[in-house]
């Protein structure tokens, strides 16, 4: 089980549970340390959406990471970019907000889902301030810039250590070319990343 400590309500009743229920997986290292401070077993288990293989669909056409597609934007400003006649690529700007009312009931959430992550998977390279965007590239192979908060910054300690995060003024300086991002050393880190947090997840559930 993975919380979110923004949201927990601290009572000796959820400790209780917790308690019981325990190891807690921790999404974040906010969270462990929320759980640790409470005396609960506990273990840093990461975000699992980072295990996502680009053939999510099941049916065979996730195909290969494409250095030669669109850059997309997710709630990031454009205007904090290098300009983008730099880049030959096309730019999508999308946003991962949600708006309940537009989604009738779960299966068309999970269509709208499904929808974005086809547009995620197409891109060359992501720009993002959003965890649940980053950790799903990270799994089917996208590379991702990351982009500091809004708010709730320590969420964003799901993220592996080497994935750096940028302050928005550092924006206008970073290259658009996917090519620097997409490194040897990239796809090692996201390697061993990946393995640890299924290994990790996999010896909780006795898997391994």
């Amino acid at each position: 089980m993975a919380l979110c400590a923004s949201n927990v309500p601290d009572t000796a009743e959820t400790r209780e549970h917790l308690r019981e229920s325990g190891p807690i997986g921790c999404r974040d290292w906010h969270t462990v340390r929320w759980c640790e401070s409470r005396d609960l077993a506990c273990y840093f288990a990461s975000c699992p959406s980072c295990l996502l293989e680009r053939d999510f669909d099941g049916d065979g056409t996730g195909g290969a990471y494409d250095p030669g597609g669109p850059i997309v934007l997710v709630d990031v400003n454009p205007k904090r970019l290098p300009p983008f006649g730099i880049s030959d690529r096309p730019f999508l700007c999308l946003t991962n907000r949600v708006r309940p009312g537009e989604y009738p009931d779960a299966a068309a959430r999970f269509a709208a889902l499904k929808r974005r992550l086809r547009v995620l998977r197409s891109a060359s390279l992501v720009i993002t301030n959003r965890l649940h965007v980053a950790m799903p590239c990270l799994g089917m192979g996208v590379p991702v810039v990351m982009v500091e908060a809004d708010s709730l910054a320590f969420r964003l300690t799901a993220l592996p250590p080497w994935l750096k995060i940028h302050r928005k003024e550092e924006l206008k300086r970073i290259a658009l070319d996917p090519a620097q991002h997409a490194t040897a050393e990239w796809r090692e880190n996201r390697t061993a990343w990946r393995e640890q947090v299924a290994r990790s997840l996999g010896e909780r559930l006795g898997l391994v």
